[in-house]
């Protein structure tokens, strides 16, 4: 969809009082649940800054991080591939599914995964995706 499409959509989306109401009423029964999972304000933010300390910090260290999950997932005998593009995670995919004579997988669904256009790539390999979505 082109910008313009995506424009006169959202144009007509924002028009659409019933659609604003659904929307509207979704957010505040949101809002109230979370209000009364975290009652005091002042602890509720203290979390949020919390988290985001973290977060910052997670990024801060992302390099060292990652070779660690490496060294222990090696460690538990999963092998670990990189990819610096999309391109080469599509590749690695299917390489290995090819090494084992695959046509059918079963895969987590993932915004990874959806990002990489994994289900698309795979149907031009004659591969066929079914999506679990056990995760969620």
């Amino acid at each position: 969809m082109n910008a313009n499409a995506f424009s006169a959509r959202a144009a007509i989306a924002l028009s659409d009082k019933r659609l604003r109401a659904n929307f509207r009423r979704a957010m505040d029964g949101l809002m109230d649940k979370r209000a009364a999972q975290f009652p005091d304000k002042q602890a509720f933010e203290n979390l949020r800054a919390k988290g985001a300390a973290i977060r910052a910090n997670s990024l801060a260290k992302l390099p060292d991080l990652l070779e660690r999950l490496e060294a222990n997932l090696t460690a538990n005998g999963i092998q670990v591939h990189w990819a610096e593009t999309i391109a080469q995670g599509n590749q690695i995919i299917s390489r290995i599914l090819a090494e084992h004579n695959a046509k059918l997988v079963i895969k987590g669904k993932s915004m990874v995964s959806e990002e990489m256009h994994l289900n698309h790539h795979l149907e031009q390999d004659h591969i066929q995706a079914i999506e679990s979505d056990l995760g969620e």
